[in-house]
């Protein structure tokens, strides 16, 4: 059972400009939350402006040696309209170079990105109860609730995430508002 002493009431995803969709991260919310101003004021691209911008925003932080572990375990997620489809980008420091990196999530799988106080057993066990990398093709409604029930399940047992779920849509011709 959480233990949760904090109602955090912050946005969780927001738009991007079109071609791009939706932020998200997961992380140090200082850190997360830069990186987003700084993406969402200029006409980002391509992957390789977000790596740039995401270095920037680590720079002086890092520089002051503040919150480094913190912000090395972050990771933020874009979705974006590539030609006739959606993808989803993950952005993340590698941690043994320093690193920044991105990679694009295959389609038709489901992310979960746990909260640092989720341990590997507790992240298995949730794996295996709900088939986490099984979506179910053409069963919005399905996936919907799988998701739903998945945040339940993580937000009573974590202490570094809240109980308030945003679910956003975004379509070919740009994120519904």
């Amino acid at each position: 059972m959480s233990n949760k002493v904090n109602d955090d009431s912050a946005v969780k995803l927001r738009p991007l400009n079109y071609p791009h969709g939706w932020y998200a991260g997961t992380g140090y919310s200082p850190y997360i939350d830069e990186f987003y101003h700084l993406a969402s004021r200029s006409m980002i691209s391509s992957s390789d402006h977000y790596l740039s911008a995401m270095a920037q925003v680590i720079h002086e932080p890092v520089q002051d040696n503040h919150r480094v572990p913190d912000i090395l375990r972050s990771t933020c997620l874009r979705t974006y309209i590539n030609e006739d489809h959606i993808d989803l980008e993950i952005f993340f420091i590698n941690q043994s170079t320093g690193m920044t990196c991105a990679y694009t999530y295959p389609k038709d799988q489901l992310l979960v990105l746990f909260p640092g106080d989720y341990t590997s057993e507790m992240q298995t066990s949730l794996k295996q109860k709900y088939q986490i990398e099984e979506l179910h093709r053409n069963k919005f409604e399905k996936n919907i609730a799988k998701l739903l029930k998945i945040f339940e399940e993580i937000s009573i047992n974590s202490n570094a995430v809240s109980d308030i779920c945003e679910i956003r849509i975004l379509k070919k011709d740009g994120p519904i508002k």
